[in-house]
């Protein structure tokens, strides 16, 4: 298993990709029916072209059981900085009682304006779940 894993990144690491990978820190806030919880976000995204594909985490800040934790990713297409994009995630609330965790689709815009070629940015997002819920977030992209 060992071999055939080496086997397969030194296959994808000898192309040549011209992606572009950003890390990228956000805080906001998870809106529901019943409260507003603020959030924090971390997040890890390449593009190729105009195609971003970004796998993120989604914590609460606070003590607070409602949002939990939401890991997952989306797919968005890049026009001019503003990004239309679709996703899936596994929100965690709680360990012990797996009957709370559940998988929500949902979907947004993202925007992104980068300072110089190589560097740093600014981003904002609006994501809207299918379990009726909204989370909007401003944060920092660095770009390697």
């Amino acid at each position: 298993m060992k071999k055939m894993l080496a086997i397969i990144i030194f296959i994808l690491s000898s192309f040549v990709s011209h992606a572009q990978v950003n890390l990228g820190f956000a805080l906001g806030a998870h809106y529901s029916k019943e409260k507003t919880v603020p959030m924090s976000k971390l997040s890890l995204s390449g593009q190729t072209g105009p195609v971003v594909i970004e796998v993120a985490t989604y914590v609460s800040v606070t003590r607070n059981v409602e949002p939990g934790t939401m890991l997952g990713g989306t797919i968005g297409y890049d026009m001019n900085g503003f990004i239309p994009v679709a996703g899936y995630f596994y929100n965690l609330k709680s360990n012990d009682h797996k009957e709370m965790n559940s998988w929500i689709y949902g979907g947004g815009l993202r925007w992104k304006k980068f300072v110089g070629p190589n560097g740093g940015g600014i981003s904002a997002e609006v994501l809207y779940l299918s379990n009726n819920n909204i989370t909007a977030c401003f944060g920092i992209t660095y770009q390697f």
